[in-house]
This record gives C-alpha cells, sequence and structure tokens, in this order.
C-alpha cells in the first residue's frame, strides 16, 4: 500500500447525505456495514502496517473511471452526494490518505483519535477543500462527458476489472455467502471474507468462485507523494 499527503490525482467521495457519518465495526453485527474498526471505547487507530490491507479504516474515495460512475449511479438513497477533490489537495497533518488496493483509496486518521473527531475532520476537509455535487448533476457532468468522449479525464486513473473493485464507503457487503460457514460476500470487493480471531479482515483469493483464503491482499510498502521524503 501506499500513502499519500497530497492527492495524486482528482478523486471523489460518495456518501449518503451532507455530513460525514462513518460506521463503526460490530462484533455483534459482523455482517453489517461499516468504514472504521474502533478500540478502547470509541477510537479509531492509524494505520501501522503498509504491507498489507486487514480492513477499513477510513473515508473511502476514488478516481474517475467506470467503477465509480457504476457506484454513483447504484448507490442507494434520496440525499447522495459526491464529493471531488482536486489534484494536488495537501492532505491536514492529522489525516493520511492512503492507496489500499485496484483504485480503492481512503482518507484516515494519521494519530489515534475518536471516531466523532474523525468525522469531524472529515467535515472540515470535504467541506473546505471539495465541490459538492448531488448525484444527478455529478452524473451528468461526469458521465455524459465519458459518454461523449469515450474516456477519463487526463487526471485520473480507472481501477481494473469492475469485478476485482471495491465500492464506495468502504462498505462490506451484507449479501451472505452459502459455500462455507463464517465466509460473507463483499459487495465492495466482490470477494468472500472472514473476521478472525485475531481481529483482522481475511479475504478469499481474487478472481475464485470457491472460497480460498488469500494473503491478505497483502502489496509492497510504499510512501507516495510528498510523504515518502
Amino acid at each position: 500500500m501506499k500513502w499519500y499527503t497530497e492527492f495524486p490525482m482528482t478523486m471523489f467521495r460518495l456518501n449518503a447525505g451532507n455530513t460525514i457519518k462513518l460506521r463503526a465495526y460490530s462484533a455483534a453485527k459482523p455482517n453489517k456495514s461499516y468504514d472504521v474498526v474502533t478500540y478502547d471505547g470509541d477510537f479509531v487507530r492509524p494505520t501501522d502496517d503498509f504491507t498489507q490491507y486487514h480492513h477499513p479504516n477510513g473515508a473511502s474515495m476514488r478516481p474517475e473511471g467506470k467503477v465509480l460512475t457504476g457506484l454513483v449511479d447504484n448507490f442507494k438513497g434520496n440525499n447522495v452526494m459526491v464529493y471531488k477533490v482536486p489534484k494536488g489537495t495537501s492532505v491536514p497533518e492529522d489525516l493520511l490518505l492512503v492507496h489500499e488496493h485496484t483504485d480503492h483509496y481512503s482518507l484516515q486518521p494519521r494519530v489515534q483519535m475518536s471516531v466523532e473527531d474523525l468525522n469531524a475532520k472529515l467535515d472540515s476537509f470535504y467541506s473546505t477543500f471539495a465541490t459538492a455535487f448531488k448525484r444527478e448533476k455529478w452524473l451528468e457532468k461526469y458521465n455524459a462527458s465519458k459518454a461523449s468522449k469515450g474516456k477519463p479525464s487526463k487526471d485520473s486513473k480507472p481501477g481494473k476489472s469492475s469485478t476485482t473493485q471495491a465500492s464506495s464507503s468502504s462498505t462490506i457487503g451484507q449479501a451472505s455467502n452459502k459455500n462455507a460457514e463464517g465466509w460473507q460476500w463483499s459487495d465492495q470487493y466482490q470477494r468472500y471474507y472472514i473476521i478472525g480471531s485475531d481481529g483482522k479482515t481475511h479475504w478469499a483469493a481474487e478472481n475464485s468462485t470457491s472460497i480460498r483464503p488469500s494473503s491478505s491482499h497483502s502489496t509492497t510498502s510504499q510512501q507516495g507523494k510528498k510523504g515518502s521524503g
């Protein structure tokens, strides 16, 4: 995984409503969608292992591309908003932009903080640096533009096949896995996952219809622009 202190490309946040309300993982409701895992009550810890992806840890973001367009078009809700953060935007000192995998990024805490504080900092960031679009206006501008030009904007990088992409809001899917006890299907990542006894999320191998654990989506640890030194 890579981390950045400056946005390497124009990116978008798909959100239900005008404020950020990240959802904490609940052991009592393991199949419920979540955005962060909390510790010591209500605190979110910064990512300390960039060698592999473990679980959602912040506000999901994506560059422009087919996956994002499909998510915006199909996202449930009546007050769906899309926030656009321009390429080159600096990330606040207490936050970090992390490239988790494929075309999926996440704006995360750089220091430990409560979910309430993290939501407030994210709200402040998006209201200050992002342009907000209602779903219909975003689709009118970006979907129509892509259809006419046949390609995304020059400062965006669409992901790979949509079968291996994550969905918005770092959401773990709600559909149950009928093939193996304990495994769940993720609409977000189009893969099966399970929460292990170590509290980490373990993923089945990509492009597989059978349940066989992968190496937790391992990638080489790298630091991003202006975070690399």
